[in-house]
């Protein structure tokens, strides 16, 4: 099963082609290039998760999902399915935060030591902080961060 029901909705607003090139393995034989593109991306709203379309995915292939768009936070939240999208938002924040705490998690015990500090430092979020104008998006920003912190290890592991 998964743990999110709630994804951020993201612009993408710069692409850069970081490709190396002219790497030799030992013995001294050309490597291919070594492909790698950086997108940074703005948070505009948030989604909630409907089905994910290929719930096998592998390793590091991206979910693809069907999503019904919620208007956070510049609607007034009156209506009860919209906090309860703001209550699961929370609720998945903080089940995901607690894996990488969790000194026990396979999560946490594949993070480098700099990013366990890190991950523990992140705020807990309440109701109040996503129902907010002023601090969604600092929820929506740390909730991006927190998802990418693996994916981001495992980078860091392969370049290394």
């Amino acid at each position: 099963g998964r743990l999110g029901s709630v994804c951020t909705v993201m612009r993408q607003v710069e692409v850069d082609n970081r490709t190396m090139s002219g790497f030799r393995s030992w013995p001294g034989d050309i490597m291919p290039p070594l492909k790698r593109v950086v997108t940074k991306c703005l948070a505009v709203g948030i989604a909630e998760i409907d089905r994910i379309r290929n719930p096998d995915a592998k390793g590091d292939e991206y979910l693809v999902a069907d999503v019904k768009l919620r208007n956070l936070p510049n609607d007034v939240i009156d209506n009860p399915r919209d906090l309860l999208v703001c209550e699961k938002l929370v609720e998945d924040y903080q089940r995901v935060r607690s894996i990488y705490v969790d000194s026990q998690s396979i999560s946490q015990n594949e993070l480098p030591k700099f990013a366990r500090k890190e991950v523990a430092s992140l705020p807990n979020y309440r109701i109040d902080d996503v129902t907010s104008e002023a601090q969604f998006w600092a929820v929506v920003e740390t909730w991006q961060m927190l998802c990418n912190t693996i994916r981001q290890s495992k980078q860091t592991q392969v370049q290394g």
